[in-house]
């Protein structure tokens, strides 16, 4: 399934990695599965960067809080594609206000 949103993503069926992700998302919590809540909120990162890098950045920043809170390791293989988005987000105006991740998902779950 992840192959396919990117897959969205590249081709730039930007509304269905979206939709696929808040989907992802969905199902994490509703298993109670914090790991896979934070990939489906950086995945939908990822999906954001080119229209919305400010949503994009206060997503990733929610879901690396939530994971050092949680003392959650990134995957390898996400390692570095987070670093690279993270490098590119950086130019971003910062966040004016941090959000907690709970809220953020809850609000992407709605």
């Amino acid at each position: 399934h992840l192959r396919h949103a990117l897959g969205e993503v590249a081709t730039g069926d930007i509304d269905g990695a979206r939709a696929h992700h808040r989907r992802a998302l969905a199902l994490a919590v509703r298993i109670g599965h914090a790991a896979a809540m934070c990939e489906a909120v950086e995945d939908l990162a990822r999906a954001e960067s080119e229209q919305h890098p400010d949503l994009a950045n206060q997503l990733l920043r929610a879901a690396r809080a939530e994971r050092e809170r949680r003392e959650l390791p990134l995957r390898q293989r996400d390692a570095a594609d987070l670093a690279l988005l993270e490098d590119a987000l950086s130019g971003c105006p910062p966040v004016r206000e941090e959000r907690a991740f709970a809220d953020i998902v809850a609000e992407l779950v709605e």
